[in-house]
């Protein structure tokens, strides 16, 4: 039994017989407690302690029939075999003495094993069961089907639950749930998101397996997109991108190139353009993708208006609704519409030599800055123009600061600073540095803009995003036999712009061929190589190459980390450990049969143990005998009435596997005496394996000697016997042989027709089936037959035959002959009667005229 677990004791481990008395109202009566665990039984539905030392000290063979008996083993006791000591007796008070009942108890080395974790398709709002197609574990050295699973980061789509308790979330479920279909997944979220996962743990008690379910959604357009607008400030006569900080449309089941917007009202104090190529032309039409490539603008006709407006609808390619959602206001949904919506614009008036602010499209990623993440602001990023003011005389003022950073000049890393130029952008001195962050990955500072007369620009926003990469996965197992390991890389935040990372493999106690050439130290192949992820790409893979060895190593890591990111950051999950496995070459021992036979003469028994996995070292395990029905000798010595010598679960008894031998035996010598008995067991079990080795399935064997043994033989003397008709009754002799006559034995002695029938029944003989019984000691029997003579029709009819035969012995074996012929033969007075009768009537035919009926010769006479 594994540690830390309950078993019961069962009629197939412990049971006892008496040829006098029921076996269930046997006693068994501890003598002697187990050192390690405790006895309990069941008794009107509470848990007994069974012990020699208390009221509770005996159970019936009834109680283990009925499976009330348990060995309990707890947390933080030892483990080897045990044995707890008993006498068994019945009603009479028959005693059978000092009996031993052994208990191994195994450590637990052995971790949990993927069979199954296979990605699960689901449709949205619907239901899945996960069988063991799609998940599965298995323990070498548990109970597979109490592996229990723990959801360590549950789906945020939806919910695991059990079939019996609809609409509960569980956290956690067996092997057995699985197997019995109960575990269910249901998809409850309004999110759009078609990947969804859950992190589990799968333990046996002692060891654990992190792990990653998948779940791929299948999308449903039920989504409608939704619109977030904000004013757009305009100045007089200007160009300006309308940005998605300006315009954004999101739907979580399309695709950005597939949402598009219509005008149904032009602005009238300027146009909507769309670039094409270096060109900017009148467009009514654009799509999301297109403002996220800073190619849809407002163009102001330079009029002295304040205020623009234009109206749009917006579809995604299935529905012509959409709901609308102020700019970074939570909650505040419209009603699902499908009437054109007002994009608002601001129109700032200028002087003709006003500052003009000819680009800001924001920062649109961070990068590493020596110890810190920034980046600069350029020209390509913020520019404003004027004609009659030089760059260093366009002044920035900033009014509101950012919010997770600050902004600072390269001549003076660290300090805030709230003013800065034009010529400052275009020397590429002024950058953004990210102080505080967390899960959100955008930023902006509001500014002021001064030229030298002073003409000023009021209220501008200058917008800062950016992405992080991490890894998805802390930790990773691996078995030796995957091939390739696909380590998730993750990238949040804005997706606009592609971004590269290196993924870098580290030893830990796995190494790689650049560290050794034995086998054992090539565990998987160094990796050095960029992630590049692509506009609108969040995953990419970090693939090793695992080699596969014969040597057991047990479980070792190593470690891949991100280095060297590029138009990107790295996230909090920078490093992730990745945990090697190779159970298939841990060595397993165990019998290559769980049941051996052997007779009684044939002196030994050699049970066969095989060894898999790694051959490259030295094992070995304790082989030892179990009494069962077959009695094994003490130890120390040899008793009467032994069927065979014991083997101890100890040292003295250990099997050897040297280096590279794959079997050995465990051998038994079998007794052959002279006593007569029937078919009977005993038990053969592996222990204590050496350290590197464990033991497999088949850990425990049944040897059974062939019975019965000793028996004694029964048999008639001969094969045929020769009677004439006028015998009458007969003895055929039946022999008993053999070593061991001390007891009583019975067998059927009966008549058949002969084939094909000769001798008639009842006619010729008297049908006939009886038990003989030999007592003990006794060696021969006569089984009576009753010969039928033709006395009232004589008549010569040659010989006949019908058979006698032996069946049904009881404590004893029918030997050949167990069958035998009888031959009738008639008597020669049959003939000499005939001819008188013949000469009897001629000479007196003519004056008795009596009609003779059946008359014997005798009477004749």
């Amino acid at each position: 039994m594994s540690e830390r677990t309950r078993t019961k004791i069962l009629q197939t481990d412990l049971r006892s017989t008496d040829v006098d008395s029921e076996d269930t109202y046997l006693i068994y009566s501890i003598t002697r407690d187990p050192r390690i665990g405790s006895l309990y039984t069941m008794s009107n539905g509470r848990l007994l302690h069974i012990t020699s030392q208390g009221s509770t000290n005996t159970f019936t063979q009834t109680d283990i029939d009925n499976g009330l008996v348990e060995y309990h083993h707890m947390r933080g006791e030892t483990t080897g075999t045990v044995i707890f000591k008993f006498s068994v007796s019945d009603m009479e008070g028959n005693v059978l003495m000092d009996q031993d009942f052994f208990i191994t108890i195994l450590d637990d080395h052995s971790p949990p094993q993927e069979l199954t974790n296979k990605e699960i398709l689901i449709e949205e709002g619907g239901e899945f069961t996960i069988t063991t197609q799609y998940l599965s574990f298995t323990d070498d050295d548990s109970d597979t089907m109490s592996l229990l699973y723990t959801i360590m980061e549950p789906p945020t789509l939806g919910h695991i639950q059990l079939k019996k308790n609809p609409g509960s979330p569980v956290r956690e479920f067996t092997q057995s749930d699985i197997v019995a279909g109960h575990v269910q997944f249901i998809h409850t979220s309004d999110s759009e998101a078609v990947l969804d996962s859950f992190k589990f743990m799968v333990s046996d008690g002692t060891n654990k397996v992190l792990c990653t379910f998948t779940i791929q959604v299948s999308p449903v357009d039920d989504s409608i997109p939704v619109v977030s607008i904000r004013t757009l400030r305009v100045q007089e006569g200007v160009r300006k991108l309308i940005t998605d900080f300006d315009l954004k449309a999101v739907d979580e089941d399309t695709k950005e190139n597939s949402l598009m917007f219509t005008i149904t009202r032009e602005p009238r104090f300027g146009r909507i353009e769309h670039q094409s190529e270096t060109e900017w032309k009148q467009t009514s039409v654009f799509s999301m993708t297109e403002i996220y490539e800073n190619r849809v603008s407002y163009l102001h006709d330079g009029g002295e208006t304040t205020q623009d407006k234009f109206k749009f609808t917006l579809t995604d390619g299935s529905n012509d609704r959409f709901t609308m959602k102020p700019y970074n206001r939570v909650g505040q949904y419209t009603v699902p519409l499908s009437e054109p919506q007002e994009f608002n614009i601001d129109i700032i008036p200028m002087d003709d030599d006003s500052p003009v602010i000819e680009v800001n499209i924001g920062l649109q990623f961070l990068e590493v800055l020596g110890s810190d993440a920034g980046n600069i602001i350029t020209s390509n990023e913020l520019k404003v123009v004027d004609e009659d003011t030089s760059p260093d005389k366009l002044k920035y003022v900033v009014r509101q600061t950012p919010q997770r950073g600050r902004l600072e000049k390269t001549s003076n890393p660290g300090v805030d600073i709230l003013t800065f130029t034009q010529e400052e952008i275009d020397n590429s001195v002024v950058r953004y540095v990210l102080t505080n962050p967390d899960s959100e990955y955008e930023d902006s500072f509001t500014f002021d803009i001064y030229d030298s007369k002073p003409n000023r620009i009021p209220s501008n926003m200058f917008y800062v995003t950016w992405s992080v990469v991490e890894f998805e996965y802390s930790l990773m197992n691996v078995t030796e036999t995957a091939g390739l390991l696909h380590i998730p890389v993750k990238r949040y935040g804005n997706l606009k712009h592609y971004s590269v990372v290196t993924c870098y493999s580290q030893p830990g106690t796995a190494t790689t061929s650049e560290q050794g050439t034995r086998p054992g130290q090539q565990d998987y192949v160094q990796y050095l190589g960029q992630v590049q992820f692509d506009e609108w790409q969040d995953t990419k893979m970090c693939t090793i190459i695992i080699n596969d060895d014969s040597i057991f190593e047990g479980r070792e890591t190593f470690y891949v980390e991100l280095i060297q990111p590029t138009f990107t950051l790295i996230g909090r999950t920078k490093k992730t450990t990745v945990a090697l496995t190779d159970m298939e070459d841990e060595p397993i021992l165990q019998f290559g049969h769980a049941e051996y036979y052997v007779n009684e003469s044939e002196s030994y028994l050699s049970a066969t143990i095989v060894r898999t996995g790694d051959m490259s070292s030295t094992v070995s395990t304790i082989c030892y005998t179990t009494s069962l029905t077959a009695r094994g000798s003490p130890l120390d010595r040899l008793d009467s009435g032994s069927d065979y010598i014991s083997r101890g679960n100890s040292n003295s008894y250990r099997v050897i596997f040297p280096s590279g031998v794959t079997k050995a035996t465990c051998d038994v010598k079998v007794i052959d005496d002279s006593i007569n008995e029937a078919s009977e067991q005993f038990g053969l079990e592996l222990s204590m394996p050496s350290y590197g080795a464990i033991l497999g399935p088949i850990s425990q064997a049944i040897v059974i000697i062939d019975g019965p043994n000793d028996e004694s033989l029964i048999h008639f003397s001969a094969d045929s016997y020769t009677f004439g008709e006028n015998s009458g009754t007969v003895d055929l002799e039946i022999i008993r042989e053999g070593s061991d006559l001390s007891h009583a034995s019975t067998v059927w002695c009966a008549t058949r027709l002969s084939n094909p029938p000769s001798a008639i029944s009842g006619q010729d003989y008297v049908p006939s089936s009886s038990q003989i019984t030999f007592g003990p000691g006794q060696t021969t029997q006569r089984c009576e037959l009753m010969i039928l003579d033709d006395d009232l029709d004589p008549h010569v009819e040659g010989d006949k035959t019908f058979i006698v035969f032996l069946s049904s012995a009881v404590s004893s074996s029918l030997q050949p002959p167990y069958t035998a012929t009888i031959h009738i033969t008639d008597s020669d007075l049959d003939g000499m009667y005939k001819q008188f009768y013949k000469v009897f009537v001629n000479l007196f035919w003519s004056t008795i005229r009596y009609t003779l009926g059946r008359i014997s010769l005798k009477r004749f006479v």
